[in-house]
């Protein structure tokens, strides 16, 4: 896991001028479609997934590693913007790019329990990172309002 967060962070860092992070950070989740179309990838992210669920050590450690990886997209885009990693702006943002991430892998590990494999894995996969950057990517300020009485 420490391996993917290290090219998620280069995928952002190394984004193309005039690039946003998102877009960077949707290109390289989606790109991970390929990979989860391999022949024997689902029933490896399936095991893990029941690994991980039934494990509250290895939750935690995924736990961790995530919000490292969120701390360390705040700094990176603190950097880009000239902005303190600890401004709130910044730190929201570096969390809701880590949400999308969470999503994905939350959707594709869910996906591949219910028996995807193949092609239909990589779809799901793609599906999932198009929801999460679209629902992030059009913000937070509509999002789910209660309705009326």
């Amino acid at each position: 896991m420490l391996g993917f967060e290290a090219r998620l962070l280069d995928a952002v860092r190394e984004r193309p001028a005039g690039e946003p992070a998102l877009a960077a950070l949707a290109r390289f989740l989606a790109a991970g479609a390929a990979h989860a179309a391999e022949p024997g990838v689902g029933d490896t992210i399936a095991t893990t997934a029941r690994m991980v669920a039934g494990s509250p050590t290895l939750r935690g450690r995924q736990e961790q590693v995530l919000a490292d990886g969120a701390q360390a997209l705040a700094e990176l885009l603190a950097a880009d913007t000239g902005v303190p990693a600890g401004d709130p702006g910044v730190l929201a943002a570096a969390h809701a790019l880590k949400g999308v991430h969470r999503a994905v892998l939350e959707s594709t590990r869910r996906a591949a329990l219910a028996g995807e494999r193949g092609e239909r894995l990589a779809a799901a996969v793609r599906d999932a990172v198009d929801a999460a950057a679209a629902a992030v990517g059009a913000g937070l300020r509509d999002l789910a309002p209660r309705p009326a009485g």
